[in-house]
């Protein structure tokens, strides 16, 4: 019998419940809000509101329940409080209304990441999973912004000077409607508007991007999985392949995943309390920062590079000069060509990495090119005049990779002809 089954029975023992099942979930979110986050309840709230606060216990365990029962709804959650028998009980027979449901949902925001490494812990102590082999991974999440409620870069920069008395205001005439629009709000002073329109910049040359969002300055132009752009921000998860426990979340604004993997897991193996044996992720990890961090980290990878990721999804590219359509020996270091000539490594050079963040620029592991050609093989190949346009005289290939990324892809080669690893991550 586990920690949970004693609990349950003297539980069920206290309490008068007549139609609510043994084996319903209300029983182990109130168990788990009892056992592990009784820390969270303790604290004292003050809301400017003339009653008093309500138990901090039941309201969390009201919230969690509505999520675990996916009811998103404050009316319904508050309706359900009077009406219904499981949230009667997790409320202990206190009414709420939409407001406070809404109040303390948002009130509990900060303590998400705490609350999520408790589930945890829980999972730890039931013997739930050794949390031995994980998977990381990203979602693009929409911001609470139109896609047509931004400034552009251009119009940003006259609106600065406009404020600012270096320009006179039949400039603002020539701006796109919401430039205007924030121009002419009454709501906001002029210290606050030209504070608000600086941190914008400072995002714009941060990101790179062409136009910022008025309503979320943060969030980033990012592709979806159907390839639109939204305005949007990518949810970085950490999850537990055994049980798909979600062991950390973290939210970025990088469009790619490229740079992330290190954060969640960090926060993955904080929360867990130690370091795991085994990390799977797909190919938008694959590069030299990411690789860099788990031989230090003594963490085994399993990524793929993009055409491996490709060739598993049986989606090569059908260009026959692409890199997808040759045969690289990396030990050996030689290409052969899909019209059979061998393109041996002629030089390898380092390229500085250098990425622009919030908080400045951060120096990353540098890249390694590696070029591979035989313009003799070329000179006299049958198929030049369908391989090369007329301004090229032979062709090149560039592989990019460190001796430390050369040893991942084998590994994933070797890995996945013997069956051991699949490239689709997500679990």
């Amino acid at each position: 019998m586990t920690k949970y089954d004693e609990y349950r029975e003297k539980f069920i023992d206290r309490k008068t419940i007549e139609d609510i099942p043994e084996d319903h979930i209300v029983f182990f979110v109130i168990f788990f809000i009892e056992t592990y986050c009784m820390e969270f309840c303790k604290r004292k709230i003050v809301h400017k509101v003339s009653r008093p606060p309500l138990p901090l216990k039941n309201m969390l365990g009201l919230i969690l329940l509505s999520e675990i029962l996916k009811e998103s709804s404050a009316r319904k959650i508050a309706d359900f409080t009077k009406t219904d028998s499981v949230y009667k009980l997790v409320m202990e027979g206190i009414p709420v209304s939409k407001e406070s449901v809404t109040r303390y949902k948002n009130y509990f925001i900060p303590y998400f990441e705490g609350i999520l490494g408790k589930t945890v812990q829980m999972a730890k102590d039931l013997g739930l999973s050794e949390f031995v082999d994980v998977s990381v991974d990203g979602t693009k999440i929409k911001a609470y912004n139109s896609n047509y409620k931004v400034i552009r870069k251009h119009d940003l920069k006259i609106l600065i000077k406009v404020l600012k008395g270096k320009l006179g205001q039949e400039e603002v005439k020539k701006l796109k409607w919401n430039a205007r629009k924030f121009y002419y709000d009454e709501r906001k002073t002029l210290t606050e508007k030209l504070e608000l329109l600086e941190r914008m910049l400072a995002e714009l040359e941060i990101s790179g991007q062409k136009s910022v969002p008025v309503n979320d300055i943060e969030a980033r132009w990012m592709y979806n999985k159907k390839n639109k752009a939204e305005i949007s921000y990518n949810l970085q998860t950490c999850v537990d392949c055994a049980t798909h426990l979600i062991l950390a979340t973290y939210i970025s604004q990088n469009p790619t995943d490229d740079y992330d993997l290190p954060i969640v897991t960090d926060m993955a193996m904080k929360n867990v309390g130690f370091k795991f044996e085994n990390l799977l992720a797909d190919a938008g990890y694959c590069n030299e920062l990411v690789i860099d961090y788990l031989q230090k980290s003594q963490i085994e990878g399993f990524i793929p590079n993009a055409t491996q990721s490709r060739e598993n999804k049986d989606a090569l590219k059908t260009n026959p000069t692409s890199k997808d359509n040759v045969y690289i020996d990396y030990l050996n270091k030689y290409i052969v060509c899909f019209a059979g000539y061998l393109f041996p490594l002629k030089y390898q050079y380092r390229e500085e990495n250098v990425k622009k963040t919030s908080i400045g620029e951060i120096r990353l592991p540098d890249k390694i090119k590696s070029f591979y050609s035989n313009s003799e093989a070329c000179k006299n190949c049958f198929y030049k005049d369908q391989c090369l346009t007329k301004k090229m005289t032979n062709r090149q290939y560039i592989v990019y990779g460190s001796e430390a990324m050369i040893d991942m892809l084998l590994k994933m080669e070797n890995s996945r002809s013997q069956g051991k690893v699949q490239f689709k991550t997500r679990c």
